[in-house]
């Protein structure tokens, strides 16, 4: 049956199942992962703001905390004939220069209490500065100096700590360009329990070089857009900006007590510092820093597809190596069926498509011989039906002719010679006078009782024939002219020139499913080198092939064919030897009787 159809290739098959079942899987797989690693990313994201912000305000908040609590040294400051600040404040022979004189240590021991502090400042409440900088380059531009004066709401806290908004020092100072953030203090009338909270004898003011809170803040990774701020807590003004070229956007007013909030760019996370009415926030770009997300998302996906490159290209590889040598085979498979039977296949892989190569050497070996003894076998068999076409032209005119020779062997008295000629016409007519194949083994074993005839006068009536065979197998059919070329042998090699004579006996049993035939005869044993060479001959030997020795005979050769051809590889015969017995030919058939089918078309 010729195949039209192109058949789907099985690795291609093996491939998209891989891709459906494998590769797509993990597709998936890893887009969850990617999808929970986002969202984990961004709760930690948060989280770390949260912890920026705590951070950013501890740092600021001591920074502040720690300036201010130096600034309570005004309440507690003495000098010289003094114990208190206000005495030499209210002090009026004392001069401006040496009121200087005396408040200066105090200052001095501000400048000291951190290396933020730039400059201290102590404004009275008519406008008279007393001021000591860091740098002794350092001066004032002007008194008083509009930087040193509280903002209006002063008036209702004055006792508040006061934040002013961070500004470069050298609008009021000379020799200076530092940026700085003031802390304010109004120092009150502690005589009395009435000025204490009213009564203003004058404000202190520190100026903190923003760099060292800057230097503080600065270690905090808010990305390019972040920021850090300390605003007032109603959002009135913003007093810092640790990158003040960027505004955050703080859109509402802010919870004293600390919180967050977000808009559609920017998240807010703010802590108050201390217990005053500021408030530290720290902003920064969601979209900025989920961008690190999206850099790591994008990695990942890069990573998934190069590992599924990978997988692919070794996946192409594999299957290339087993599909190479099943197309290998596929090519062959297809000479052979448009009937070259020479291909064979090459496959050394070492697994079981070379198993499957070499079988197919082997199946394809097997399948040629077989074509070649089936062809021998029809060549033979029609050589035959030629032979004995040519055989059956004018055979009663062959028949006359004989036996007018045997009536004239009887006019001459000669009984012998007319037996012989009447024996030789039964074995031609048994022999060109049908087409058939198969005979029962009565018709066989008639035949060679004519044939027995002509031995007996050959050996001078030394050697006998005797056949024991049962009445019930007498009925079963076997090959034509069978057991002569065996008998002829016995004859011939095994009892010739024996001056005592021999048998030789013929026997049939009927087994289970095989027709056994023994041939015994008591002559001379066989050689051992001859019945070596024609039991190797027999058994290697291709259909038709005669020995070149000689050893096997013809006859003998051409029944062992005709067996096996016609019967079937099980069946054939075997030759034993023994120097007591003689020797023996035991003959497997299988058990044909009349009405089988392969019987009938062999009678036909």
């Amino acid at each position: 049956m010729k195949i039209n159809r192109k058949p789907q290739s099985t690795f291609q098959k093996l491939a998209l199942a891989f891709l459906l079942i494998g590769v797509l899987p993990m597709i998936f797989v890893c887009l969850i992962f990617m999808r929970s690693y986002e969202s984990t990313a961004q709760r930690t994201m948060n989280s770390n703001m949260r912890e920026a912000t705590y951070f950013a305000q501890s740092k600021g908040a001591q920074l502040i905390e720690h300036v201010d609590d130096a600034m309570e040294v005004m309440y507690d400051y003495s000098n010289g004939p003094y114990s208190a600040l206000w005495e030499i404040l209210e002090n009026e022979t004392l001069s401006t220069s040496e009121k200087q004189m005396y408040i200066g240590p105090m200052l001095d021991e501000l400048l000291q209490a951190d290396p933020a502090v730039s400059a201290a400042h102590f404004v009275t409440p008519d406008g008279t500065t007393y001021s000591r900088f860091y740098s002794q380059q350092k001066s004032l531009r002007g008194t008083p100096t509009t930087r040193h004066r509280l903002p209006a709401a002063a008036q209702d806290s004055p006792r508040q700590l006061y934040i002013l908004p961070a500004a470069n020092e050298g609008e009021w100072c000379n020799s200076s360009n530092d940026r700085v953030l003031t802390l304010a203090r109004n120092y009150m009338d502690t005589r009395s329990l009435h000025a204490v909270g009213t009564v203003t004898l004058g404000t202190l003011y520190v100026d903190l070089r923003t760099e060292e809170l800057d230097n503080l803040l600065s270690s905090l990774q808010l990305g390019k857009r972040g920021n850090i701020s300390i605003v007032e807590t109603d959002q009135s003004q913003v007093l810092y900006r640790l990158h003040p070229q960027q505004e955050e956007p703080l859109l509402q007013p802010l919870d004293p007590t600390g919180g967050n909030f977000s808009d559609s760019d920017y998240t807010v996370y703010y802590q108050p510092i201390g217990d005053s009415s500021y408030q530290l926030a720290v902003s920064f770009d969601q979209q900025e820093l989920y961008s690190l997300n999206s850099a790591n998302r994008t990695y990942l996906i890069l990573i998934l597809a190069i590992a599924v490159a990978i997988i692919l290209i070794l996946s192409l590889l594999f299957s290339g190596r087993i599909s190479t040598p099943a197309r290998q085979l596929k090519r062959a498979m297809e000479e052979v069926r448009n009937g070259e039977l020479n291909t064979r296949v090459s496959i050394r892989s070492g697994d079981e498509m070379e198993y499957l190569g070499e079988s197919f050497n082997q199946m394809v070996e097997t399948i040629s011989d077989t074509i070649q003894e089936v062809y021998v076998a029809q060549i033979c068999q029609r050589d035959a039906e030629l032979n004995a076409l040519k055989m059956q032209i004018q055979p009663h005119y062959l028949y006359n002719t004989l036996d007018m020779i045997r009536m004239s062997a009887l006019e001459q008295q000669d009984s012998k010679t007319a037996r012989l000629i009447e024996s030789l016409s039964r074995q031609l007519r048994y022999v060109i006078g049908g087409h058939q194949e198969r005979v029962t083994l009565r018709q066989e074993l008639d035949n060679l009782q004519e044939y027995g005839v002509l031995i007996s006068v050959r050996s001078e009536g030394h050697i006998t024939i005797r056949m024991e065979v049962a009445d019930s197998e007498l009925g079963l059919y076997v090959p034509k002219l069978l057991l002569q070329p065996f008998v002829e042998n016995a004859a011939k090699h095994g009892l010739k020139g024996m001056e005592e004579g021999g048998t030789i006996l013929i026997e049939a049993i009927r087994l289970p499913d095989t027709l056994q035939i023994m041939i015994f005869n008591d002559g001379r044993p066989f050689e051992k080198e001859r019945l070596a060479h024609i039991r190797h001959f027999l058994e290697t030997s291709k259909v038709g092939e005669q020995d070149e020795q000689g050893i096997v005979s013809v006859g003998m050769k051409t029944t062992y064919d005709r067996i096996k051809v016609n019967c079937g590889p099980q069946y054939g015969f075997t030759l034993d030897s023994d120097e007591n017995v003689g020797a023996v030919v035991t003959i497997r058939l299988p058990i044909w009787r009349e009405g089988d089918d392969h019987v009938e078309s062999t009678l036909r």
